[in-house]
């Protein structure tokens, strides 16, 4: 099937064809070359693919007039018009000549519509020797261009030239969703007369693939239409007609299609329809057995197919696609060596400068590495000193606390021990008890602290069995929580494990219940409980305690403002176990943090690695 290059005019307006040829001859004597150029493009144009010889004369003319006036955009208009009717006419070898020398030119002077008509054009040819794959290439190419200057109906064209590719390769369906997109674009700008073209594209799909009705339903919408006049494309929807009927073995009705369509294509000049045609009627003749018809029409098709395909032109075509690949290839070489070049220089420069900046920036960095490491020395030295009155301050006030406690007791007993009862007596052990243990745990957490300060902290992370860990530690504080009747609950199954330090992660859990035993009442209950969530384990910490005001929660995890409170029964304590426990968790690769309410108790949780 013929291709499509762009939009034709509805039909042969001979009369005004004629009007314009009568302009022609009365002007061109005495116009200038622009004006020559403005009445002949108006000729050609009304001359359309119905006169493709007198067009192709004009064409030449005008790429004459077009050299001698030194005017490049239209040598390369003209040009690819010129290739355009050869291309009509069968001519393939001269139409590919024409269309690469108007690309070329095209490219030369940077025009990017003619580019984009010159890569459709050279589609075409392409197609027509069976390679698709470079067609739809060079269509691709042409369409990127139509988006960049907005010439939807080329970008139409090229849409259609790419499913008649497609079909070629027997992908079907997709060439026809080419061909509907092809459609929505003409409509978008109102174009009326080039849908025309895509309908006998249809039908010749829905003939390839064995859909008759359909196929006769497109071809009717062009043969049927009296507003459309043109006869190349009237005579390809007959053709399909004739081969729709020649299937159905209606091979009179067939012959009556065919001879019309013969009769169009020779009136175009088609040689490709010609033969076509007449391989179409050879075959209907000869199925009714009038064997000296089909003969004639056999010998027919034989003159048109050796005038439209021969060895020279299979040549010719080969040729000139060859050379123009090697132009293109020097041109490419030539460009990179001009790049190279610039390349070189440009490298030159930069290796140049390159140094000099080097030498600035090793300079400059010299004195910022100076500079930074001064003001870290002495950020850090402020932070030690920070820490270091920090715990200071806590072991002055809060090591105090219990110490003073046991010195008084153990006074009293020295001095009044006969004088106490035993119920007395083990009221002050009691108490001596109590005060020993928030001094050792005090103790515990700075010497923590310390040793995470100096570097003297390990950390051996292994496989850890939450629950057993747990339980380890709660035995160690149960006695805490029964002073105050307070039921601990270790919910943690058994399955869970996770990846940590066993050390650190004591320490946190330690000070975590601690804490929690020490602002929940008497009666209260402790929930100790873990998740796990896709990467990590997250282990809560919940009490039913006091809970803990909005305005203090920012307090809590930091060293700068080391904050504590009394618990239910006055305990005391430093407020260094919770920032304690956030320094080891953060060191494991996890989050700690607290959710609460004041009357309703607290949650804490942090996370680990499973």
């Amino acid at each position: 099937m013929l291709l499509l290059l762009c939009s034709t005019s509805a039909g042969y307006a001979q009369s005004a064809a004629d009007s314009l040829l009568i302009k022609w001859n009365n002007e061109k004597e005495t116009a200038t070359p622009q004006h020559k150029l403005e009445v002949l493009r108006d000729l050609i144009s009304n001359l359309g693919s119905t006169a493709s010889d007198s067009a192709v004369a004009f064409c030449n003319l005008a790429r004459m007039i077009a050299d001698e006036s030194g005017d490049s955009v239209n040598q390369a208009f003209f040009s690819i018009k010129e290739g355009w009717y050869h291309y009509v006419l069968g001519e393939y070898d001269l139409a590919l000549e024409h269309f690469l020398y108007g690309l070329d030119m095209s490219r030369k002077i940077g025009d990017k519509h003619l580019i984009a008509v010159g890569l459709n054009s050279v589609g075409l040819i392409n197609n027509m020797h069976n390679q698709e794959r470079q067609a739809i290439e060079n269509h691709r190419q042409s369409i990127a261009i139509c988006r960049e200057t907005g010439d939807t109906l080329l970008w139409a064209h090229n849409f259609h030239n790419i499913g008649l590719a497609l079909d070629n390769l027997k992908s079907y369906d997709t060439a026809l969703m080419y061909a509907d997109s092809s459609l929505m674009l003409l409509s978008m700008i109102g174009n009326t007369t080039d849908p025309f073209q895509i309908y006998v594209f249809k039908g010749w799909v829905y003939l390839n693939k064995g859909e008759l009705q359909k196929a006769e339903s497109e071809y009717n919408r062009v043969t049927k239409n009296p507003a459309y006049q043109n006869k190349w494309e009237i005579s390809w929807a007959l053709w399909g007609l004739a081969t729709i009927q020649m299937k159905r073995k209606n091979f009179d009705q067939a012959i009556d299609y065919g001879v019309k369509s013969l009769e169009l294509a020779r009136e175009v000049g088609a040689l490709w329809d010609l033969q076509e045609t007449a391989s179409l009627l050879a075959d209907c003749y000869a199925a009714k057995g009038d064997f000296k018809e089909a003969y004639a029409y056999q010998v027919l098709f034989k003159r048109y197919s050796d005038s439209l395909f021969n060895e020279t032109k299979e040549k010719q075509i080969n040729y000139l696609q060859l050379q123009h690949q090697e132009d293109e290839n020097l041109k490419l070489a030539q460009e990179n060596e001009i790049n190279e070049q610039r390349l070189k220089r440009k490298n030159f420069q930069l290796i140049v400068y390159t140094i000099g900046i080097a030498l600035l920036v090793l300079l400059a960095l010299a004195l910022y590495q100076k500079i930074v490491q001064k003001n870290r020395l002495n950020r850090k030295l402020g932070q030690i000193n920070a820490t270091k009155d920090t715990l200071f301050h806590i072991m002055a006030h809060d090591i105090k606390s219990p110490m003073s406690i046991m010195i008084s007791f153990t006074e009293l007993l020295l001095e009044g021990f006969d004088e106490f009862s035993k119920p007395e007596i083990l009221e002050i052990i009691k108490r001596l008890n109590k005060s020993s243990r928030e001094g050792m745990q005090l103790l515990e957490n700075l010497g923590d602290w310390a040793r995470s300060q100096t570097g003297k902290l390990t950390f051996a992370p292994q496989k850890l069995k939450l629950h057993k860990a747990v339980q380890e530690i709660l035995q160690l504080l149960i006695g805490n929580a029964n002073a105050k009747e307070i039921t601990v609950e270790n919910d943690i199954p058994g399955d869970i494990a996770c990846t940590a330090d066993p050390n650190m992660t004591a320490v946190i859990i330690r000070n975590l219940v601690s804490n929690a035993i020490k602002f929940t009442p008497e009666k209260g209950s402790i929930r100790i409980s873990a998740v796990s969530l896709d990467e990590v384990v997250r282990i809560s910490v919940t009490d039913t305690g006091v809970g803990i005001p909005p305005g203090d929660m920012d307090k809590l995890f930091n060293i700068e403002t080391t904050f504590s409170t009394p618990g239910t029964k006055q305990e005391k304590g430093s407020g260094i176990g919770l920032m304690l426990s956030k320094l080891f968790v953060t060191h494991q690769g996890g989050e700690i943090g607290v959710e609460s309410e004041p009357g309703k108790g607290s949650t804490f949780y942090f996370t680990l690695p499973l």
